[in-house]
């Protein structure tokens, strides 16, 4: 992966991060706290970052506490494929970490939701933060 073969492709490098997470991270907490990030950082122009960003945080936040539903696998995974339809290349980027997420961490999520709570809290500890 290099510039000039990506620019004769007729795509670009663009910026992107690897973050490693151990096997004690919460991989939906991570994802929910970069999803907040990126409700900040929006600049709201367009209806998939305005709303869809929103309630991708809202579905991810319920999951990580406790009120995850089964139905919200599907939801999370439409309203993902929907970003593609942003003026800019913000949405789509922004739910990188969430398609990453249900595709390859799909058990973590139902795991939360078996539980009713986040697999991954030390006992007596409570780290939820606030929705919004």
């Amino acid at each position: 992966m290099d510039f000039e073969p990506l620019k004769k492709a007729g795509h670009r490098l663009g910026t992107g991060s690897i973050i490693v997470f151990d096997r004690q991270t919460c991989l939906v907490a991570a994802a929910l706290n970069m999803m907040k990030f990126f409700v900040r950082e929006s600049c709201g122009l367009c209806t998939p970052c305005r709303e869809g960003l929103p309630q991708i945080q809202d579905l991810l936040w319920r999951i990580e506490n406790g009120e995850g539903k089964e139905e919200f696998i599907p939801m999370l995974r439409e309203m993902s494929a929907q970003m593609r339809h942003a003026y800019c290349a913000f949405a789509p980027g922004a739910v990188e970490p969430v398609e990453g997420l249900l595709l390859y961490f799909e058990e973590e999520i139902r795991e939360h939701m078996s539980q009713r709570k986040c697999p991954f809290r030390e006992h007596g500890a409570d780290h939820a933060e606030a929705r919004h």
